[in-house]
C-alpha cells in the first residue's frame, strides 16, 4: 500500500511539475504574440484628381500594440511609387503620416 501510495504522490509531483513548465511557456508564448502582425488596414484613393480612379492604396501592419509599418502604392502615369513609414503606437514614428494612412491605421483596428 505504501508502494503505491508513494508512486502515486511521485507522479503527482511529475504532473504538477510539468503543468508548471506548460503555463510558463503559454504566458512566454502570449507576450511573444504582442509583437507579431496582428491587424491590417487597406484603403485605396485617388492621390490626383483627374480620372483614373482609386488605383493607389495603403496598407498598415501592425501589432497588438499599433506599432509596424505602412506601404502607400502611389499609381502614376510614369509608374508605380512605393513608400514605407514606420508607425509607433498609431502615429509616424519619423514622419507624419497622411490623411490615407491614418485612415488605414484607423481601419486596421
Amino acid at each position: 500500500m505504501d508502494e503505491i501510495l508513494d508512486s502515486l504522490l511521485d507522479q503527482d509531483k511529475k504532473n504538477y511539475d510539468e503543468v508548471e513548465l506548460l503555463k510558463k511557456e503559454v504566458n512566454n508564448q502570449i507576450r511573444m504574440a504582442r509583437l507579431h502582425l496582428q491587424k491590417v488596414g487597406l484603403i485605396r484613393f485617388n492621390p490626383f484628381d483627374r480620372a483614373g480612379g482609386e488605383q493607389s492604396f495603403v496598407i498598415a501592419f501592425l501589432d497588438s500594440q499599433d506599432s509596424g509599418i505602412i506601404l502607400n502604392f502611389i499609381y502614376t502615369r510614369d509608374g508605380l511609387r512605393v513608400y514605407t513609414k514606420k508607425v509607433k503606437d498609431g502615429k509616424g514614428e519619423e514622419y507624419d503620416l497622411s490623411e490615407e494612412e491614418k485612415r488605414a491605421v484607423e481601419k486596421s483596428r
